[in-house]
Parts: C-alpha cells; sequence; structure tokens
C-alpha cells in the first residue's frame, strides 16, 4: 500500500491518497484506527504500518484530539487529527477494503485542508 500527497492536478486536491490491493495491510491500518477509537494509543505513524509506504511527502502522524481537525500540514509534517469517535467511524469505512475489493474507492475524511481516500487502483 502506498500513501502520497497531492497536491494539484484534480478538482479535490489536495489530497492525501492510500492505494493499493493489499487487504492484510489495510486490516493493520484499519487496527490502527481502531486503537486510537478505543483510547489504547494516542497516535500512529502510518507509513511505519508495516505494508505501508510513503510516496514522496506521505508521512502522516494519525493522532486523537477533543476535536475534528482533519489532516492539515504543518511545518512541512502532515497531521491527521481526529476524535475517538471520528476513527471509529473511519476505521468502519475500511471495512470493504479488507476483503477481496477488487476495485473501489471511499473518502476518509474531508474535514480539514486536505482530503484522505482509500483506493483500490489509486483512482476515485
Amino acid at each position: 500500500m502506498k500513501i502520497e500527497f497531492l497536491e494539484a492536478g484534480a478538482d479535490e486536491c489536495p489530497l492525501l491518497r492510500i492505494f493499493g490491493r493489499d487487504p492484510e495491510t489495510i486490516q493493520r491500518l484499519r487496527a490502527i484506527f481502531k486503537q486510537l477509537a478505543e483510547g489504547v494509543i494516542d497516535s500512529a505513524r502510518i507509513e511505519e504500518i508495516p505494508g505501508m509506504k510513503a510516496v514522496g511527502d506521505g508521512a502522516v502522524l494519525a493522532r486523537t484530539h477533543n476535536r475534528d481537525r482533519g489532516l492539515n500540514r504543518q511545518r512541512g509534517e502532515f497531521y491527521w487529527e481526529l476524535t475517538r469517535d471520528t476513527w471509529d467511524n473511519v476505521a468502519g469505512l475500511l471495512g470493504p477494503f479488507c476483503g477481496d475489493l477488487k476495485s473501489g474507492f471511499q473518502w476518509l475524511d474531508s474535514v480539514g485542508e486536505i482530503q484522505v481516500l482509500v483506493s483500490i487502483d489509486g483512482l476515485w
């Protein structure tokens, strides 16, 4: 699975896309989001999840916050900050991608300045 920041090139930009066909890696990502939702952890670097690879500026720190701030860039780094309830929702949105999905995409977040997309083939 790859994580890539797209600053321009489509109406939906800027966006961060998580893409590829790897149900096991999506399950790991979903497990991290569930841990954020349950308060087991407060933050996690998405690109450090086994099977995830940052392309260019795709490094993201996901963390819980007292309000949904979405994905934003601060001093050249990406921070994805959501409440525990919203992390639970995002984990739920990944469910279909944990199986044998052949194609498809899902918007995970559009609260912050940067939208977040998961896609099998990178398209939306």
